[in-house]
């Protein structure tokens, strides 16, 4: 009843979105359940094999660093499970002694032992697929904030913020300045929403700035673009399209793959528009309130555009704005009330209401969503960035300049305390020395894919060039000393050799004498067979043959010799002599 209640539930929640989920607590029932039934050798094998399948079936929820110990422990566990179950099925009251629980349990882990050399070993040989098989029945957990590709003040009254990891960075250090994660670029502006425009046309040139390569291992999910070093230039993986305003993202195939994409940027590089310059970068939407476009006036619009751009920074500086999470601004004109009145608010307020002032002003401009901050982890060498860590700054154009960077976020009076300081600070050591582990588990395990195999069997390859013409070059001088040295352990061996035939000149002893080692008496010594079988030229032998065998006379070949010489003298008597007799039991007395 518990099954089919348990079962059904779940059975219940089945759908196409995410079938892995009802799937795994199903089993997770029937495992639970399985454990309150009697313990038979039957509910026994039902408990292994659910507890495997379930074990995969949490790889499709989580790939996690635990997935690997809890692999190796299931592995040897269940071995050894199976052995003491093959123990009871054949003798249930067996009661092993310490020595032989030793004995059996070294016995039994050759079997998890070799499965996990082999599971190391087809990891790294069995060929991988570009695309996800299981990117269908694992779909990735909705994040409640965090990236978007819309920007909308006034949404929420409040931003939860979330601690979750989205990217690593593999790369040096680099100042709190420059490190702007690029997602999207925002350039249409309804008088709320700010959204990316389907017909967004031309490519952005990067031009000057210092070379510079980051690995990036991000978090599959809903985000469909790659948040890349600000500026990006380029990547050669073919799973990466790159798309008008610098935008990189991941083909739909591979949206929910765990990557590792390596993209050169340029820091510091300036940011030169398509010659395709389309005139939406300047339109205001006619909702604007009238004061809004009267403070706009007040800044100024008359001088240069970058003279327009000094004054309306300082104008934000200077204008008590703090930077806030909590109690937003909000009803029909948010970015009214946020420059006017309540003057707090997060990033997306800073920069609609800075870009919305630009283009009041006559200059070109644009929003640019993605994550600004990294924790750096001097142990692994890479920047780890957060949820909490998005972030939406502004993009103006000047004649000669190009696009520039500004983020007015940063004009806040608190800036340093709310934005800057939590997002650039160094982790502390547990933590750097738990996310490195992480890190080389994504690094190493999950992100695995066809490209790298290829290059670590090219690495192999040109590794056994390389090795292979020092090994010709030295390939002689290497024979010899290897020869002399297996010489050298053997030398004792050929002693060994010649022990070996031993135990076969007893028995032939034996057999020519007429008599056969099972019949013997136990405890029987060598010495008083040889003393009681007389004139049959046993005892010669076994004089000499006790002595080689307890090492009193070392087993040359002359020894050896002599030892089949002996033996070719043995006579077998007509019958058993007084005293000595097989008697009825035929046994010797």
């Amino acid at each position: 009843l518990l099954t089919f209640l348990g079962v059904g539930f779940y059975g219940l929640q089945l759908n196409l979105t995410d079938p892995a989920r009802p799937l795994v607590h199903m089993l997770t029932v029937l495992l639970a359940i399985r454990q309150v039934t009697e313990p038979t050798g039957r509910h026994l094998l039902q408990t292994f094999i659910l507890s495997l399948i379930l074990l995969s079936g949490s790889s499709l929820l989580s790939l996690s660093l635990w997935f690997l110990p809890a692999l190796i422990a299931q592995v040897i566990l269940i071995s050894l499970g199976l052995v003491l179950l093959s123990f009871h099925q054949r003798a249930p009251k067996l009661v092993l002694s310490t020595g032989d629980t030793r004995r059996v349990w070294t016995t039994a882990l050759w079997l998890p032992s070799g499965a996990l050399v082999l599971m190391v070993f087809f990891f790294f040989l069995l060929p991988r697929t570009q695309y996800p098989l299981w990117s269908r029945f694992n779909p990735p957990d909705r994040a409640q904030t965090g990236y978007s590709d819309r920007v909308e003040a006034g949404r929420d009254s409040a931003v939860i913020e979330r601690a979750e990891v989205v990217l690593r960075a593999e790369m040096s250090q680099v100042g709190p300045a420059d490190l702007y994660w690029r997602g999207t670029v925002l350039d249409q502006f309804d008088g709320r929403v700010w959204t990316r425009s389907r017909t967004l046309e031309g490519q952005d040139r990067v031009s000057g700035g210092v070379p510079f390569s980051v690995i990036l291992y991000q978090r599959p999910g809903e985000a469909p673009v790659l948040f890349t070093l600000d500026r990006p230039l380029s990547t050669n993986d073919r799973l990466i399209g790159q798309y008008p305003g610098r935008v990189f993202a991941p083909q739909p195939r591979a949206r929910n793959k765990r990557l590792a994409i390596t993209m050169e940027s340029r820091l510091g590089g300036r940011l030169l528009p398509s010659d395709s310059l389309q005139t939406g970068y300047l339109v205001v939407p006619p909702s604007v309130p009238e004061e809004i476009r009267n403070l706009a006036r007040q800044i100024g619009t008359e001088g240069p555009p970058a003279q327009r751009i000094s004054r309306l920074e300082a104008y934000f500086r200077q204008g008590n704005y703090r930077y806030v999470t909590e109690q937003l601004p909000s009803g029909e004109q948010p970015l009214r009330q946020f420059l006017l009145e309540q003057k707090a608010g997060h990033c997306e307020y800073f920069a609609s209401s800075f870009a919305l002032l630009l283009r009041l002003q006559g200059i070109p401009s644009r929003l640019v969503g993605g994550f600004y901050g990294g924790e750096y982890n001097a142990l692994g060498g890479y920047y780890l960035v957060r949820e909490s860590m998005a972030h939406v700054w502004v993009e103006a154009l000047l004649p000669r300049e190009g696009w520039v960077r500004i983020d007015p976020s940063t004009f806040a009076i608190n800036a340093g305390d709310t934005i800057i300081d939590p997002r650039t600070n160094p982790l502390p050591l547990s933590t750097r020395l738990i996310d490195t582990v992480n890190y080389l588990w994504n690094r190493s395990v999950i992100t695995y894919d066809l490209d790298r195999q290829i290059r670590s069997a090219r690495q192999l390859r040109d590794w056994g060039r390389t090795y292979g013409q020092w090994l010709r070059r030295t390939g002689g001088t290497i024979a010899i000393v290897v020869g002399l040295f297996v010489l050298w352990r053997l030398r004792p061996q050929r002693w060994r050799t010649h022990r070996e035939p031993l135990g076969r000149l007893y028995r032939q002893a034996l057999h020519r004498a007429g008599l056969q080692e099972e019949t013997l008496v136990p405890g029987l010594s060598l010495n008083e067979l040889g003393q009681t079988w007389k004139g049959a030229g046993l005892k010669e032998f076994l004089s000499l043959y006790q002595r080689v065998l307890y090492r009193e006379e070392p087993l040359t070949p002359a020894v050896l010799k002599e030892l089949q010489q002996r033996l070719k003298r043995i006579k077998k008597l007509p019958t058993p002599m007084e005293g000595v007799g097989l008697g009825k039991g035929g046994r010797v007395t």
